[in-house]
């Protein structure tokens, strides 16, 4: 059984799922049944995520099931079929929605046990149908059929036409949905389409079929604007005009050529080299393989850039790149004659100020004399005894002992 996971909308045409963190252990026990036995094994018994993280188990193929290691606290409880099962996920008690769902209170001590927390799944819905070519009529398989909440854009599921051009999608609850197609693979070429579909609870609705015609397509070389070298696997991808995400990319490939294939009618921007956290807004693009982005044709930023009408069918070549290496900072220059010396970096930045003695004041013909008590005045020295150090000044500090007189004296 496949722990449950958290699906998003671009894992869903990918088929990648995210599983979620290990959940807290607690002393509460959950018990029920679930029925019709027979889709026992198919089902998971999950108490609702909370962190967000998860506590599931599988039902025996009696249907019974027994969830340990619940936490203390109120905890509601889900049942989780399989799409491939075709029946509705529910929650306690006999809900079809989470905020709908009956709290169960955990409570001490370790041990305790809530029982009859009992689940009768119900079967979904099904939409069938056929993808056809809207020339010539022939079936296309390898087009993606995937079914969201019309106005919510909750995803329910994909499939994927066989080559007879078939589809179905289990498993969805009554009410409006959206189901969009689109070409991959070997229908690459044709423009998506999508229509909206009312589904009853508990039904077949077949017929929702689909003739797909081909798109348009955009071709196109991009090399390095220093050197005119082909460009490989730089990404380049479509906008439709006042789109924040774009509706789809492609990379080059190794002679720097790249291809868009399957692009509905309408009107379009083309950008090259846009760093992947940078392809959700509309400035502020990141470079990719030490390239700085690029907008059709020669445009620095999607506002500045040249927009394309396409109609079905056409093809527009020569949306071409030639893009420019990011700038290369070196590092800041040394004053001349410190470059090459040990302490120039000490030098550069200064010595740190050192504190002046406060001198005290003598009569004339009397000088200060320093003691480990006070300072006292006395006799001045004669004049052949005294230490001059006016021509070199050398510090002890946190750095190595730095001599700061002149370095070209």
């Amino acid at each position: 059984m496949i722990r449950r996971a958290t699906i998003v909308l671009a894992s869903l045409a990918a088929g990648l799922f995210a599983v979620a963190p290990a959940f807290a252990v607690g002393p509460g026990v959950i018990t029920g049944t679930v029925s019709p036995a027979s889709v026992a094994p198919e089902v998971e018994v999950c108490v609702v995520e909370v962190q967000p993280s998860e506590l599931c188990t599988a039902p025996e193929p009696s249907g019974k099931y027994r969830l340990t290691g619940v936490p203390v606290g109120p905890q509601r409880v889900e049942f989780v079929p399989s799409y491939r099962s075709g029946y509705l996920k529910q929650y306690f008690d006999h809900k079809s929605r989470l905020e709908e769902a009956t709290f169960l209170q955990v409570s001490p001590p370790a041990g305790s046990e809530i029982k009859g927390i009992d689940a009768e799944l119900e079967l979904g819905s099904i939409i069938g149908g056929t993808v056809r070519a809207a020339s010539g009529g022939a079936p296309l398989a390898d087009v993606e059929v995937c079914v969201q909440g019309a106005g919510t854009g909750i995803p329910f599921g994909c499939s994927t036409t066989d080559i007879a051009g078939m589809y179905a999608l289990a498993g969805l609850p009554k009410g409006t949905y959206k189901v969009g197609f689109w070409g991959h693979g070997s229908s690459a070429k044709y423009a998506p389409e999508s229509t909206l579909v009312e589904v009853p609870a508990a039904s077949s609705v077949t017929g929702i079929d689909a003739e797909l015609a081909v798109g348009a397509r955009i071709e196109g070389t991009v090399t390095a604007a220093s050197t005119g070298a082909a460009l490989s696997g730089i990404p380049v991808c479509l906008f439709a005009v006042g789109a924040a995400v774009p509706t789809r990319c492609a990379f080059t490939e190794s002679a720097g050529t790249y291809s868009l294939l399957g692009i509905a009618a309408g009107d379009y921007q083309i950008g090259f080299s846009l760093g992947a956290a940078e392809l959700g807004g509309d400035s502020a693009f990141g470079e990719s393989a030490g390239y700085l982005p690029q907008f059709y044709e020669d445009a620095a930023a999607r506002s500045g850039s040249r927009s394309l009408s396409l109609v079905l069918g056409q093809i527009e070549t020569g949306v071409d790149a030639a893009l420019l290496s990011v700038p290369q900072v070196a590092p800041p220059a040394l004053p001349v004659g410190l470059a090459s010396s040990p302490t120039s970096a000490a030098q550069v930045l200064g010595e740190p100020a050192r504190p002046r003695a406060r001198k005290k004041k003598c009569r004339r013909g009397r000088g200060a004399k320093a003691s480990k008590a006070r300072s006292t005045c006395g006799k001045k020295p004669h004049r052949k005894k005294r230490k001059r150090a006016r021509d070199a000044q050398i510090y002890t500090t946190g750095y190595p002992k730095i001599d700061i007189r002149p370095v070209n004296p």
